[in-house]
């Protein structure tokens, strides 16, 4: 399993500006959708450490998808990423890997965390 994504930038500045542009008032948007996901997001990080180390992959793969999808829609490419990988992984992939998985996935999460309350001033 390749958890390498130094080539995926952290934020997807197009992505960000194609999300600002769908609203006449685009940056209250994304401050909205960006507050929205540091309070909602780390409970699904957590439900899938703990899926992870309980060997749930049901559980893991839909939080995972839940998350990609909504790490994509604000930019988060990097974390999309991590996610998208949790999600398509097998479990007997997963299993030997958790360890670094989870290391990868804090580190991404925690990054985007920090940009966003940079970004929203929370």
């Amino acid at each position: 399993m390749n958890l390498n994504l130094d080539e995926y930038p952290i934020i997807d500045q197009a992505r960000v500006n194609d999300l600002i542009s769908l609203s006449t008032d685009g940056a209250a948007l994304l401050y909205q959708l960006k507050a929205m996901f540091l309070t909602s997001t780390p409970g699904k990080i957590l439900s899938i450490k703990s899926g992870l180390e309980k060997n749930d992959y049901v559980t893991v793969r839909n939080e995972a998808h839940v998350l990609k999808s909504t790490a994509a829609n604000l930019g988060a490419k990097r974390l999309s990423r991590i996610l998208d990988l949790i999600e398509h992984t097998s479990p007997d992939q997963l299993k030997p890997n958790h360890e670094k998985i989870l290391q990868t996935l804090d580190s991404e999460f925690n990054t985007i965390c920090d940009i966003f309350r940079k970004d929203t001033g929370l």
